[in-house]
């Protein structure tokens, strides 16, 4: 599905348009460990709002070398314009080996770029948050050389609000469309 209409709010509760989809990094793979659903984990024992979340895993640890991605439907976005990126998420991995991080693909997924940088600064905006970004500048599960930056070791006890204003690079034709992916890594 495309999106052309923004902003985009998804709860993944009673959205039937613009489906999510789950698979490895690379592949379309039915055994991705991102699942829709609810969360029934210690850490992870229910949704922010609604019944459904995405996660790896509801119901027990993720595995190890897990290489999992959410992605998002595609958008259709202006190069001149600055967007944000909101969402909420909770996390419990192995500090700096396992984590998260959100990317973008303007050529249909033949190359990502990372969302943000790491350890970016808090936004002055929203001075309820103290920490709205990457926490680490490196996830070694996630791969690559070096290894992007993301989130990792464990989050607080409640949902975490995490935003980014980003701007498209200036290639290609203009509008132009975009795909999203949380991608996981062990």
């Amino acid at each position: 599905d495309t999106v052309s209409s923004l902003p985009y709010c998804n709860n993944f509760d009673s959205c039937t348009v613009n489906p999510w989809g789950s698979m490895s990094k690379t592949i379309f793979d039915t055994t991705s460990t991102f699942k829709k659903g609810n969360p029934s984990q210690t850490h992870l024992s229910a949704a922010r709002s609604g019944t459904n979340a995405w996660m790896t895993t509801l119901d027990g640890n993720y595995p190890l070398l897990d290489s999992s991605a959410l992605y998002s439907p595609e958008f259709v976005m202006d190069t001149s314009i600055c967007y944000n990126i909101e969402f909420y998420h909770k996390f419990k991995t192995e500090h700096a080996f396992d984590g998260g991080t959100v990317e973008l693909s303007y050529d249909s997924g033949l190359t990502w770029i990372t969302v943000g940088g790491a350890l970016d600064p808090v936004d002055t905006a929203y001075p309820w948050s103290t920490k709205n970004w990457f926490n680490t500048p490196y996830v070694t599960g996630l791969g690559g050389e070096p290894h992007p930056p993301g989130w990792t070791a464990t989050s607080q006890s409640s949902y975490t609000q995490s935003f980014r204003d980003f701007k498209l690079p200036h290639v290609g034709q203009n509008p132009m469309k975009v795909v999203f992916r949380f991608r996981f890594g062990s």
